[in-house]
């Protein structure tokens, strides 16, 4: 697993200054926004190389209502605002994680919605799932369907 501590963050930065030059577009970025500090961190990366990538930002984050919790709406906002940074190629995602009755949903929902615009994929090169701002609910069935729908959906 990649982590962006130092030595990690220079290797990720190399790889993509050198991919991005190899094959001449910038990756697409599906990252969580919400609350967590994590969210859109490989944009953040990309963006101090002046690579600004394209993101498909999904948005699963729990509402916090009026002033109950300052820390969490001012983090959700600071996310939203740094989205203005990137080359955003789809409204927000927005996904419910759990349905009426409580039962997880949000692995099912991110395929659907994924499938439902998966002409955004149309001749890209590269993906990168920025596991670090999504639960694992969301990430290990949305990678899981990419790899196995590749062909459909119009990757390079």
């Amino acid at each position: 697993m990649l982590t962006f501590d130092g030595y990690n963050t220079n290797h990720f930065k190399a790889f993509w200054k050198e991919r991005v030059t190899e094959v001449e577009e910038v990756p697409l970025i599906i990252s969580g926004l919400g609350f967590d500090p994590r969210s859109l961190q490989a944009g953040k990366i990309l963006l101090e190389e002046d690579i600004i990538p394209k993101i498909l930002p999904i948005d699963f984050s729990v509402e916090s209502t009026g002033d109950y919790d300052k820390n969490l709406n001012d983090a959700k906002k600071r996310n939203q605002e740094l989205l203005d940074s990137f080359l955003i190629i789809n409204d927000p995602i927005r996904l419910n994680l759990f349905d009426d009755f409580n039962h997880p949903v949000g692995g099912r929902e991110i395929v659907n919605k994924i499938y439902e615009i998966r002409n955004v994929f149309i001749d890209v090169n590269d993906v990168i799932i920025d596991i670090g701002g999504l639960p694992r609910t969301l990430f290990a069935p949305l990678i899981s369907f990419l790899i196995e729908r590749q062909s459909n959906m119009g990757f390079k």
